[in-house]
């Protein structure tokens, strides 16, 4: 099972790819974030701060990675949110 800093990273890439976070700004001020989350408390903390429930958004990353992904997780996509480069 991911740590909370994972699956909001995992979450925060995932959000790019649907087209929920839809400027650089955004997603970088998301994504820092999410580097600052410790535990669920945290992220749970934070999701409110978006207007969305924890378990729901764990719900629908989960749904996202089985639907668009073969052999990916959590983990995937919190490296990919940490590689994503961002060019002035």
């Amino acid at each position: 099972m991911a740590d909370a800093q994972t699956k909001m990273k995992a979450l925060v890439v995932s959000r790019l790819m649907l087209g929920d976070i839809t400027d650089w700004v955004t997603f970088e001020s998301e994504r820092a974030t999410a580097q600052k989350i410790t535990n669920r408390r945290t992220a749970r903390s934070v999701s409110s701060q978006i207007g969305r429930n924890y378990r729901s958004l764990s719900v629908e990353l989960r749904n996202f990675i089985e639907k668009n992904f073969v052999r990916c997780d959590d983990s995937h996509l919190a490296r990919l949110c940490d590689e994503v480069l961002i060019s002035p």
